[in-house]
Order: structure tokens, then C-alpha cells, then sequence
């Protein structure tokens, strides 16, 4: 038996050791036969794409087989293996020259990332591709495509990606082991809500700590000689869309950085932005650096007063996100009573809503200071003696100063038009609680606190406010609502594909929503009223508020009634952020219900299929005409299948909800939202330094002028519309260059009646304005014109030839080199040497 096992054993082996044989000498030999020939034409990067374009062409011997798979190769490392691209075409030519009819359509084209880690150097080229019968053909590789020369991106250090990766993993571990907190040990105490705030806290450090941000400020000096930088993009795209960001806040924000590290403190009224200067005073959003009490009710700017500029541009970045996070959270879970956990969850998806991040983190920054003021002056109604009231109260004051210096009236009246009802709400429920006394000391210490900011930020503000309130624009602007579109209630379910498209009637801003679920969420509490005979207040607040603010977006209301409401000030494309915040209110009024009493104890069990069903049709009849009124631009972004799949995923999610699968539904809503608002912006470190360039600086000092030298940067002919000149101005304004132009708050009056003594183009400048300074060949007797291509955008058209920029205050004027020939027929410049593609002129 023993010594057939071997005979059988053998056997095998000989047949195994055969059949490797047949291989190798056969088809393995058969892999070294050509199977067609090929040749690479051309091999180029896209400019800072990161991409390598392979062409050529390529055929099998066979016409009965096909050439499917490519294998492309960089010196000895292998950068590509997949689909051979075909886009290559027609080649008539390879048919003249092999006789090959069969040959025609052998032209292709591979696209190609090359991996980061790739160093830098010069990098021969080898493309094999493989037949549908199992050969390979090596394609010859002409000289101008034999070698690729690859400069390696700046990638993030090791230490600051692993920063990042905890910055991750330690909210997401402490939550995931809450879940657990039941089990015996050392494990138990990671379930608290105090560790996992402990971890948010670390998160945010560690962000801080590695320099990242989530901000588009790579587009400021993109491509740009005028202005170094170091920042270190690793993911995702820069988003142009985002200008009020990174063209306007964000570099206003760094011009102060660098005014201010640079020893020339921090004036009221900065010098960096025309020769009538600006208040910084007024920016709003997150704000600048500015030098007075207001500062401290501006939190997100605290960073660049005590941290580098990497860290500085984090904090400014993140501090938003967390801070709303902090806030919500607290409130949902002290003030409605929430579980922590239920609470942390709706307040990451209010903090992560695409609405959020979109914004580049504004509306959760106003949101965090208005809850928080909104939650804490609750807070000091139940407070246990007197300085405990004023101690709340003093924490509210705060809050509302920092929800006020955000400076934006849309947002902040849509918000207290919700909280201010659903604190008198809160306070009927909860009347057995507090004390009129308490209440009193509350309100007088978030009057004094608040009053204090206010009054600080007034002192220093006064007359840029008092120009801003005399504007065409925004200061006469009047809001009647009535105007919204109905495909804004599911542009929220839309947000993954409108975050990244535009066309001329959707902006990839619209994308910046949230999932609507008004009608699941208030539906249920109102069954609950109904079964339970019990009146919820803030319940319905919150439905009355909703029903409020689509009743003016929708079809409006007499100009009069919008000026009592003050709603005359809210357009209606921004009263999403209320919204928002009044689902998430809804839906911890749901959680409250159903998480805290004991399974059986609501009407929920009583609601049969039949009204459940009645609902979601409701839903998705409302979805479908909505979807019907996108525009036919934005609709051709959406094959029926992606809408189809949206309408399902919606109904799916509100009937999960009507039911009280609320897990399940959380889980849906947050996956939606967190696909659509985390890849919206990239994800980079900022920048240590934003400096002049070496040539340029010393240019500067060459033709320094007694008075404090500024610049101007003029856009050619017909250029200045697509920002020609103007982000290279802002830049050099970011870097704490004086500029002549640039994105100005409240109109510079002196600087225009300098220009303009008769005021004739008064109703032109007098506004908010991205001011844009464009060459024009102009009569003989204009000096310039005026015009108005936009609402907020100010276009300046100078004939260059014999203007006199010292009327500007300007000292040094730059042009690109295509368009220097105007300037130098000007006898009032004298051109110096050029700094890469631009020419300097030194104004005499």
C-alpha cells in the first residue's frame, strides 16, 4: 500500500514538473513573440495635475484579437496597470505606412496619476501592453518620449500625517468603546462623555499642532512670482467657488498676521488696502486680527495672535467646526436632556452638514456662539444662587458678542427668530424650575458682558459702520422673500454631485445644504400630540418657524411686513441655516421621546403602516416635483438611475424615522452628508510663510518713495473680469504689501472723491466692492471710467498711456509683460527690470 502511495506520489509530480515545462517552452515562450507592434509618441505631465498623458498606437498581428491591457512603467517602478485607453483615434498614417488596413483605429491615449511618493528625477519610459490572447508587445518609444522628468510634490511630514491619523482615530475609538461601557475593568471609564470631550479636545490640538486645514488659500498665490509659499497640499481640490474665503477673509486675515509680526502693531484703520485705508474692524465671518477688547469675542482669530502662521491658519480653519460641536452638544444634552451620545451625533451632523462645509465652516461658527449664549442664559434662570446667574449670564453675554461680530444680520436675525420663541418655550416647560430672580441676575450679566464687546467694537467701527449703512450696497437692500426655487428643498439629497458642478444657473454653493426632513420628523411629534393630548412648546415653535420661513421664501410678504419682522434683511438663500438648526431641534425633541421612556411608553407603536405610508408618499411626491423644477443645465449632471437612488435612499430614510429606527436612519443621513461635505474642500498644511519674492522685495526697496510705498497690479484689456490682476493684488495684501486695490467692506470715499470730485459716479462705487483696475483705450478727455459688471464688483478701466497713478497714492505699478507696451508709452513711469512674467514700473 505504502509503496503505491509513493508510485501515485511520483506520478503526480512528474505530470506537475511536465506541465510547468509546457508552460515556460510554450505559452511562457509564447509571451516573448511579439503579438503586434506599437510605438509611444509622446509622453507629457499635465502642469501641476500630477498627471502623465501617454500616446500612441498600437495593433495585434491577429485581427481576431484585441490589444486590452496596459502595463506602464517609470525607470523599474511600475506606476500603471489596467485598461489600454483608446482614445487615441483614427491613424491613417500607421495604415500609409505598414499597409495594415486592419490597423486603422490603433490609436490610443493613457491618463495617468503618478504616485506621490515618487522622487524626484529623470525617469525612462516602458509601455508593454498585453493582447487578448495572452501576449505582450514592448512598444518602441520615440526620443521625445523616452525619458519623463518628474519633479515630486512637497508631501506632508511624518509626524504631521500622524497627527492627522490621531486627530482621526481617537473620537471615533472613545466612541466606539462607549458603546461598551458596561464591560468590567480599566475599560469602563473611556465611555464617559468627559473622556470623549477629552478626546475632541486632542483632535483639535493635534490639527492645530500638524498645520492642517481644509482651506483654498493655494488658489491666492497659484502659479504666482509676485508671492512665495510653502503650504503642502495633500488631498482633494482647491475650490474656486470659495472666494470669499480665500481671496477675501482669509488673506485680509493674513495681511494683519504679517502686519503685525512685522512690528507695525495692528491700527484700526490699515494702510495695506488703498491709500483711504480700511477698517479691519468690520470684517465679519471669523473675522481679522484686530488690536481692542472686540478680539476676545472673536475666538477664531486668538491663534494668530500666539501662534506661527501654519498653526495660526489651523486654528482659524478648525475652531468653527469643533466649537459648534462643543456648543450643540452641550445644549442638547443640558438643556433638551439628551443621552450624550445621541447628542454628540446630532451635533456632528449639524457641524458636518454640507451646509457647514461648504461655508468653509461659518454657519457652524454662528450657530456654536448662538446656542451656547442661547443655552447658557437658560442655564442661569436655574442657577442656585446669584453669582452663579451672572456667571451664566456672563457666558451668554459673551456668546451673543461673538454670534454679533460675526457681522452678518441674514444669518444672525433667521437664527434669533428660532431661539428667541424657543427660550420663552423652554422656560414655559420648565417653569417649575427657576426663579424671576435668577433670571434677572442671567439677563443683566449677559447685558453687561455683551453690551461691553458691542460698545468695544462700536468705538473702533463707528464711521466704517456708518459708510456701510450709507451704501447702494447692501446698505439699502430690501428682502420680501417669494423667490425661491422648489429645488432647493432637495438640493441637501443632491449635495454629492451640485458640490461639483456649475453651470449658469446652479453654483457648486448650492450644494452647500442639508437633507430636509421636516416632514417625518414634525409629522411624528404631531401624532404624539394628537394620541397624547399633551401640548409639546417647543415642538411647535420649531414647526411654526419652519412653516414661517417657507411661507417667505416661497411666496414673500408685503414689504412692510418684512421690515417690522426684520426679515427685510434676509434673503432667502440664507435661511438655511435656520432651518437646519430647527430640524436638529426637532429631532432631539423625537430622541427625547423615544430614548428616554421606557419602549411602549409613546404613541409611537400606535402609528399604523397606513399613516406612516400616507407620510413618506407625501415625501416623495414633494421629491419628485422638486426634482422636476432643477434646472435643465443641472439636470443633465444626473442620470435617472443617480435620482432614482436618491428618491429610494430618501424614502427609506423618513420612513426608518416615522418608525423609530432612528440608528438606522442616523446612519443614512450621516453617511449622505459626510460623502458630500468631506470631500467638498481639500485638505492640506498651510503655509509657514507668505513672503514677497526675493527679486520683487528688492525691487520695492530700490524704488521706495518717501511716502509709504503701495502697488498696483493692472489687468490688460478686457482681462480684469477674470481676475486678471486682482488675485495677485490680494495675494501681495495677504504678504503685507501695500495695494491700491483689492476686496473692500465699506467703500473707500477718499480714495473715490480723489478721483471723482463731482461724485458723478457715486452710485457706482458707493458699496461693498471687489475694486478691479483694467486697462482701456478711453477719449482723450475721460482720465477713466466706471462700471458695474457686478453687484458687488467695481471695474476701474484706465487709459495706462497717460494716467497719473500718484493720484492713486501708488509708487511701484505691475503688468503682465504681454501687456507692458501701454504702460511704457506712460512719461509719469519708469519700467525697472521684470520679476518672471511681470514688468515693474516705478511711478515718478
Amino acid at each position: 500500500m505504502k509503496k503505491n502511495t509513493v508510485l501515485i506520489f511520483s506520478s503526480y509530480l512528474k505530470l506537475w514538473l511536465l506541465g510547468i515545462f509546457l508552460y515556460v517552452a510554450g505559452i511562457g515562450g509564447n509571451l516573448a513573440i511579439a503579438g503586434g507592434q506599437g510605438v509611444l509618441e509622446s509622453a507629457a505631465l499635465e502642469k501641476d495635475a500630477g498627471v502623465l498623458v501617454l500616446r500612441g498606437w498600437v495593433a495585434t498581428e491577429k485581427s481576431s484579437n484585441f490589444a486590452v491591457q496596459a502595463r506602464v512603467l517609470l525607470g523599474a517602478r511600475q506606476v500603471y496597470l489596467g485598461r489600454l485607453g483608446i482614445g487615441g483615434g483614427l491613424r491613417p498614417d500607421v495604415v500609409a505606412a505598414t499597409g495594415r488596413e486592419q490597423w486603422l483605429n490603433s490609436g490610443f491615449e493613457i491618463r495617468l496619476r503618478v504616485p506621490d511618493d515618487l522622487k524626484t528625477g529623470s525617469y525612462p519610459v516602458v509601455v508593454r501592453v498585453r493582447t487578448s490572447d495572452g501576449q505582450e508587445i514592448v512598444l518602441d518609444v520615440l526620443d521625445g518620449a523616452k525619458t519623463v522628468h518628474w519633479q515630486a510634490p512637497p508631501q506632508p511630514g511624518s509626524w504631521a500625517r500622524l497627527a492627522l491619523g490621531l486627530a482621526v482615530l481617537l473620537p471615533l475609538v472613545c466612541w466606539g468603546v462607549s458603546l461598551w461601557v458596561r464591560w468590567p475593568g480599566y475599560i469602563a471609564w473611556a465611555g464617559s462623555a468627559r473622556v470623549f470631550a477629552v478626546a475632541l479636545l486632542a483632535s483639535f490640538t493635534l490639527l492645530v499642532a500638524g498645520g492642517w486645514t481644509g482651506s483654498s488659500l493655494a488658489l491666492l498665490v497659484e502659479n504666482d512670482t509676485l508671492v512665495q509659499h510653502d503650504a503642502v497640499p495633500w488631498v482633494g481640490e482647491a475650490q474656486p467657488v470659495r472666494a470669499d474665503e480665500w481671496l477675501v477673509i482669509t488673506a485680509m486675515a493674513l495681511g494683519q498676521f504679517n502686519q503685525y509680526r512685522s512690528g507695525d502693531g495692528l491700527p484700526d484703520v490699515s494702510t495695506v488696502l488703498t491709500s483711504a485705508g480700511h477698517n479691519m474692524n468690520v470684517v465679519g465671518m471669523t473675522g481679522v486680527p484686530v488690536a481692542n477688547m472686540a478680539a476676545l469675542a472673536k475666538p477664531a482669530t486668538w491663534g494668530f495672535f500666539f501662534l506661527e502662521m501654519r498653526q495660526a491658519l489651523a486654528w482659524y480653519w478648525w475652531l468653527p467646526f469643533f466649537g459648534c460641536f462643543f456648543a450643540v452638544w452641550w445644549a442638547l444634552s443640558v438643556v433638551f436632556g439628551l443621552p450624550w451620545r445621541w447628542a454628540a451625533a446630532l451635533s456632528g451632523l449639524l457641524s458636518a452638514a454640507p451646509l457647514s462645509v461648504g461655508w468653509s465652516g461659518w454657519p457652524a461658527y454662528v450657530v456654536g456662539f448662538a446656542v451656547l449664549g442661547w443655552g447658557a442664559w437658560l442655564q442661569g434662570w436655574c442657577a442656585k444662587g446669584r453669582w452663579q446667574a451672572l456667571s451664566w449670564g456672563a457666558l451668554a453675554g459673551w456668546a451673543t458678542a461673538g454670534a454679533f461680530l460675526t457681522l452678518y444680520p441674514a444669518w444672525l436675525w433667521v437664527l434669533a427668530s428660532l431661539l428667541l420663541p424657543l427660550a420663552g418655550a423652554w422656560l414655559y416647560e420648565q417653569r417649575g424650575r427657576w426663579r424671576k430672580a435668577q433670571g434677572f441676575w442671567a439677563t443683566l450679566g449677559l447685558v453687561a458682558v455683551a453690551g461691553f464687546f458691542c460698545a468695544a467694537w462700536w468705538w473702533h467701527a463707528k464711521d466704517a459702520v456708518a459708510a456701510i449703512q450709507g451704501t447702494v450696497y447692501p446698505g439699502s437692500r430690501l428682502e420680501t422673500g417669494g423667490y425661491l426655487d422648489a429645488w432647493f428643498m432637495v438640493k441637501g439629497l443632491l449635495a454629492p454631485v451640485l458640490f461639483f458642478h456649475a453651470s449658469e444657473a446652479v453654483s457648486p454653493s448650492d450644494g452647500a445644504a442639508f437633507i430636509c426632513l421636516f416632514l417625518p420628523l414634525g409629522g411624528w411629534l404631531i401624532w404624539q400630540q394628537c394620541q397624547t393630548h399633551r401640548w409639546d412648546a417647543l415642538a411647535n415653535v420649531c414647526l411654526l418657524f419652519i412653516a414661517w420661513v417657507l411661507w417667505f421664501s416661497f411666496f414673500g410678504v408685503p414689504d412692510w411686513v418684512a421690515r417690522f419682522t426684520l426679515w427685510s434683511m434676509v434673503p432667502v438663500y440664507r435661511v438655511d441655516i435656520g432651518l437646519l438648526l430647527a430640524q436638529t431641534v426637532l429631532w432631539a425633541l423625537v430622541l427625547r421621546q423615544v430614548v428616554c421612556v421606557p419602549k411602549g411608553g409613546t404613541g409611537l407603536l400606535h402609528m399604523g403602516w397606513r399613516w406612516k405610508g400616507a407620510m413618506v408618499f407625501l415625501v416623495a411626491m414633494g421629491a419628485v416635483f422638486a426634482m422636476q423644477q432643477l434646472p435643465v443645465s443641472a439636470l443633465a449632471w444626473f442620470e435617472p438611475s443617480l435620482l432614482l437612488l436618491a428618491l429610494v435612499g430618501y424614502v427609506v430614510l423618513c420612513w426608518w424615522l416615522l418608525s423609530g429606527q432612528h440608528v438606522q436612519g442616523g446612519v443614512l443621513y450621516g453617511v449622505w452628508t459626510l460623502a458630500a461635505g468631506l470631500t467638498f474642500n481639500p485638505l492640506l498644511q498651510a503655509p509657514q510663510q507668505l513672503s514677497v519674492h526675493p527679486v520683487l522685495q528688492q525691487r520695492f526697496s530700490e524704488a521706495r518713495l518717501p511716502t509709504t510705498l503701495r502697488v498696483a497690479v493692472v489687468a490688460g484689456a478686457g482681462q480684469a473680469l477674470s481676475l486678471g490682476g486682482h488675485r495677485q493684488t490680494l495675494a501681495l495684501m495677504a504678504a503685507g504689501v501695500p495695494v491700491a486695490t483689492g476686496a473692500l467692506y465699506h467703500p473707500p470715499l477718499d480714495f473715490w472723491y480723489a478721483l471723482d470730485p463731482e461724485h458723478k459716479y457715486e452710485a457706482v462705487y458707493n458699496r461693498y466692492q471687489h475694486l478691479l483696475l483694467e486697462h482701456a483705450d478711453l477719449p482723450e478727455e475721460r482720465a477713466f471710467s466706471l462700471t458695474l459688471p457686478r453687484l458687488d464688483l467695481v471695474l476701474l478701466q484706465i487709459n495706462t498711456r497717460r494716467f497719473d497713478f500718484a493720484r492713486m497714492g501708488v509708487g511701484l505699478v505691475l503688468v503682465h509683460q504681454n501687456d507692458a507696451e501701454y504702460l511704457r508709452a506712460n512719461p509719469r513711469l519708469l519700467e525697472l527690470e521684470a520679476v518672471g512674467v511681470w514688468a515693474i514700473f516705478k511711478v515718478l
